[in-house]
């Protein structure tokens, strides 16, 4: 009887764990500022504007500033530009003058990587970067 009794505890917990396990939501579940601005993508390029609106909106909460090669999850990286997109999908809406406001605010806030890394270093740093001029060499016979 004991033999019943325990396996049947072991089926259960394996149940229970198995339950445990499927209601963790997993990467797709969570609300992250890369899984909604790919949904905003998605529904970009399936011309859904407002819900691609809906989404870029949550994105930009979740992670205000664009940023080209933004590290997603683990080694994925992608350019973040929600800006732009929300810019793209207020003009196919027919709000001209928010598209205008989100374009402008995108082209302020993303600068390619050679622009940012100019920026990071010192006056002197760049200075000492520039190429020196060549010497000039004078031979006698």
């Amino acid at each position: 009887m004991s033999e019943v009794i325990q396996k049947v505890s072991m089926q259960l917990a394996l149940v229970m764990i198995f339950s445990l396990a499927l209601a963790v939501p997993g990467l797709e579940g969570q609300d992250t500022w890369y899984s909604r601005y790919e949904l905003a993508r998605e529904k970009i390029s399936a011309s859904r504007w407002e819900e691609a609106v809906a989404h870029l909106e949550r994105a930009i909460e979740l992670k205000s500033a664009p940023e080209l090669d933004a590290r997603t999850y683990g080694v994925w990286r992608k350019d973040y530009l929600p800006y732009y997109h929300l810019g793209l999908a207020h003009f196919n809406l027919g709000h001209d003058q928010t598209a205008l406001k989100y374009f402008k605010r995108s082209l302020a806030e993303v600068r390619s990587p050679v622009a940012r890394s100019n920026s990071n270093c010192s006056a002197t740093t760049r200075a000492q970067s520039k190429p020196r001029p060549v010497p000039q060499m004078t031979y006698t016979l």
